[in-house]
């Protein structure tokens, strides 16, 4: 999921944990730290904790920094715990994630399979556009071995207007399904866009179903091939983190800004958004051969669809984009040869440094609220996202029956930073 994968640190969240209903007493088992609706949270789980890597360790301090780092340790942990109890009592769905944990590691193991000779001795971005370059190839190579179904009219903003059932299949590659859904999470990340489908581009969502379905036919080629047998099962702390991600992306949907704050918010930082966003929005083309260039430009001109083959023949990096460049800024030379195109219009061959580009022009600018919504409404989420939090877990902490081993931490000690109820 490019992903919205909206982690945030759960420790982040433990500084409100003196509005829980806490109880000091100690405790037969000395092992046993503290106990959250009854389950133990057990010393073994602090180390854990400690020892996966967080930054809250001893360190110099000795013991107390030691005793410090088990009551943030154990403050994680509860919160924690919390989050993933909330998500299965309400029946959180993570098969989707689930289905993607496991295509992926399917996918790894062909992959390596593929590219670990021809990644010798190169570099980290040529092993990256080598590796692009090698699955594109052989996805294309395997296209005519399986049967290839799509609907692209089902992603058309047309579509989207008058609505569109999310979980309808767009394509399918043999019995494999790619939904309507599965287009958009590759498109975007705003879940702004993603109530408002209108505000996706037709050439973008175009491009993402043409990555998924190479990205299925190497991942059926690879279950042909044996790569998804034996592969690691999800862990508990794995599957934790796959409803705490959940939780954490319905938070941020649940947010729902007013027209009024969506106006506010433009009009109040009109030369933020329109000094940032002020950037062309265009398509190209990138190779390192002007000869191969010239025969995709010819194509081009023949009728081909511009972003179809820079989603098939581009070395640039927007090639996962259908070569769509947006909200970055232009070189000169970029911008002498956009500058001189209408909308719509096809550049000819451009010397760019040690490569070759040809480019589209899509838009100018951005200097609308219609044509910024998205982003001014997702700024406004994030904003409110850290009180939504606080609230939330303040919620479940409140509900939440916590009991303290004292002979491990006193009440004191928990307490030590935040103030008490």
């Amino acid at each position: 999921m490019k992903k919205i994968l909206l982690v945030l640190t759960l420790f982040l969240l433990v500084v409100g944990t003196a509005h829980a209903k806490v109880t000091f007493q100690e405790f037969e088992d000395k092992n046993v730290i503290a106990t959250l609706n009854g389950k133990d949270i057990r010393l073994d789980d602090i180390e854990k904790a400690r020892n996966s890597g967080s930054e809250h360790s001893s360190g110099k301090h000795g013991s107390w920094g030691a005793k410090l780092s088990a009551t943030i340790m154990l403050k994680g942990i509860i919160d924690s715990r919390l989050v993933v109890d909330y998500a299965l009592e309400n029946n959180y769905d993570t098969s989707r994630a689930e289905k993607l944990f496991y295509e992926g590691l399917t996918l790894e193991g062909y992959v390596i399979s593929l590219t670990k000779d021809s990644e010798a001795n190169k570099s980290g971005a040529e092993q990256s556009k080598l590796t692009l370059d090698t699955l594109y190839s052989k996805a294309e190579k395997l296209k005519s071995s399986y049967k290839i179904k799509r609907n692209d009219d089902l992603i058309s903003p047309d579509t989207f207007k008058k609505g569109v059932d999310k979980n309808a299949v767009v394509a399918s590659v043999n019995d494999y399904n790619i939904t309507v859904l599965d287009v958009i999470l590759k498109t975007s990340s705003h879940i702004y866009d993603r109530e408002h489908l209108e505000a996706l581009y037709s050439s973008s969502l175009i491009s993402s179903l043409d990555t998924l379905i190479s990205r299925a036919i190497l991942l059926l080629e690879a279950r042909k091939l044996g790569f998804d047998k034996n592969i690691k099962k999800l862990t508990e702390k794995e599957k934790a983190k796959l409803l705490t991600n959940l939780f954490n992306e319905k938070l941020l949907m649940s947010i729902k800004n007013t027209e009024e704050e969506i106006k506010k918010m433009y009009n109040n930082n009109i030369g933020y958004y329109t000094r940032k966003f002020r950037i062309a929005k265009y398509g190209i083309i990138r190779k390192e051969n002007r000869a191969e260039l010239e025969k995709i430009l010819a194509r081009i001109e023949k009728g081909e669809d511009f972003f179809e083959v820079a989603s098939k023949e581009s070395e640039d990096k927007s090639r996962e984009n259908g070569g769509v460049v947006g909200f970055v800024s232009m070189n000169k030379i970029i911008k002498k040869a956009f500058n001189t195109l209408k909308k719509d219009e096809i550049s000819g061959i451009i010397k760019e440094g040690k490569s070759f580009i040809v480019i589209k022009r899509i838009r100018s600018k951005y200097d609308t609220l219609d044509e910024l919504r998205s982003l001014v409404d997702t700024d406004i989420r994030q904003a409110k996202l850290k009180e939504v939090t606080k609230n939330k877990m303040n919620e479940l902490r409140d509900a939440a029956t916590i009991i303290i081993n004292s002979k491990q931490i006193t009440e004191d000690e928990f307490f030590k930073y935040e103030k008490k109820r």
